[in-house]
């Protein structure tokens, strides 16, 4: 009877035993210095914090640039467009150098935007086409379908002023979309892709003269 009382302690003390040792070979092997880890707890948090603060400055100036360019450049004289455009320049020059590729293809967006609003449609391609460009870059697919919208409707309004060379371009645009669009089409179930094309089938068809058969 004693005998079998005997076991269990012994075991149990065996145990604790085997976990003491192994806790003391751990703590030889892997010395720890409590207050390095708090302080480097501390040197992350206070990292996070920066970088948080840092990306809603970088918001907050390019809306608030961004508003103040346009006004300037509504203004229509040649002082005001120079200052709106200087603005545009620093603002992406400086998106650029922290590299938020996400803050600039918004940026070159609303340029293009606001060329588009004054008429100047060339020009708002060029920004606009950027814009799109980082976008995939990036895979934001919602900020490349809302810029190839806006890019087609530039195009729409070069067409209806009997721009020779705009129906060309615009033609060449929507192809390479729908190309693009039948590549991608294997490998994602997305409809954000066809919508692009979408979009332009109807000018294609009625304006351009062209249907799906001729490609």
């Amino acid at each position: 009877m004693n005998q079998r009382r005997f076991l269990p302690t012994f075991r149990l003390i065996s145990s604790y035993l085997i976990r003491y040792i192994l806790i003391l070979l751990i703590a030889v092997l892997f010395p720890c210095n409590p207050g390095r880890a708090v302080s480097n707890n501390n040197v992350d948090v206070e990292t996070m914090e920066q970088a948080q603060t840092q990306q809603v400055i970088s918001e907050h100036k390019v809306g608030t640039t961004l508003a103040e360019a346009y006004l300037l450049f509504k203004q229509g004289t040649a002082d005001s467009k120079k200052q709106a455009q200087d603005k545009w320049n620093n603002l992406l020059s400086e998106l650029r150098t922290i590299g938020d590729r996400k803050l600039e293809a918004i940026t070159l967006h609303e340029i293009g935007l606001v060329h588009e609003e004054t008429g100047d449609y060339w020009t708002a391609l060029s920004f606009l086409k950027q814009s799109q460009l980082i976008s995939r870059a990036i895979h934001d697919k919602l900020a490349d379908l809302v810029t190839g919208i806006q890019i087609s409707t530039a195009y729409e309004n070069l067409v209806a002023r009997n721009d020779p060379k705009a129906k060309t371009e615009f033609i060449e645009y929507i192809m390479q979309e729908l190309d693009r669009t039948e590549k991608r089409r294997e490998d994602t179930s997305s409809s954000l892709d066809d919508d692009i094309t979408l979009y332009n089938m109807p000018w294609l068809e009625h304006t351009a003269g062209w249907n799906p058969s001729d490609k």
